[in-house]
């Protein structure tokens, strides 16, 4: 596998990725309707502040991909990550996550976050009236169904930041994550 910038110009790789987030299926808040909707993703993605990467089997197909834009100055968000179905569980989103969070931290960021929505009950904050006492069920989360990327983000060091309760209508929630990746961006000593 490699991970390389996405070019602009390249009408074949944009398509490959369009194509991925159209299949892309956790869970009912992650796929896009059409190819039309997911490459005006894609094409927001290749604002010239913001950081596409893609990841590429050893034929050179797209197999993955990330993309990160400033949203404060010195916090990132992370939208969208999109591994291929047959590629998922080998470590191509970790690698894709990974390497987005070292090139924030080299552009001076210090936080990277996401908001993951919960269109399906796949988390404890489903279905539920969050107020009053939000923070109190965001620090007590836990995922009801695998598929939800909220595990992915766990799994990886995120931590739930924030929740939006009835985002998306009632019970259905958006759960922020974030992460500091501000012990990225130092230099390491010589010698």
């Amino acid at each position: 596998m490699k991970i390389e910038d996405l070019d602009p110009d390249d009408d074949g790789a944009i398509e490959q990725v369009a194509a991925l987030l159209v299949d892309f299926a956790p869970n009912q808040a992650a796929a896009w309707e059409d190819l039309e909707s997911a490459k005006d993703t894609v094409d927001e993605t290749l604002d010239e502040d913001s950081i596409a990467r893609i990841a590429l089997n050893d034929a050179g197909n797209v197999i993955g991909f990330a993309a990160a834009a400033p949203q404060y100055s010195h916090a990132w968000e992370l939208h969208p990550v999109v591994v291929a179905r047959d590629e998922q569980h080998r470590g191509v989103g970790r690698a894709l996550v990974t390497d987005l969070e070292e090139l924030v931290a080299a552009e001076g960021g210090l936080t990277v976050y996401l908001g993951a929505d919960d269109l399906d009950a796949a988390t404890s904050l489903a279905d539920d009236e969050l107020f009053p006492g939000v923070l109190d069920a965001a620090a007590e989360v836990q995922v009801r169904k695998r598929r939800h990327p909220i595990g992915f983000f766990l799994h990886l060091g995120y931590e739930v930041i924030g929740v939006i309760p009835d985002a998306n209508g009632p019970g259905r929630p958006d759960v922020w994550l974030g992460r500091s990746v501000a012990d990225l961006g130092e230099d390491e000593p010589e010698g």
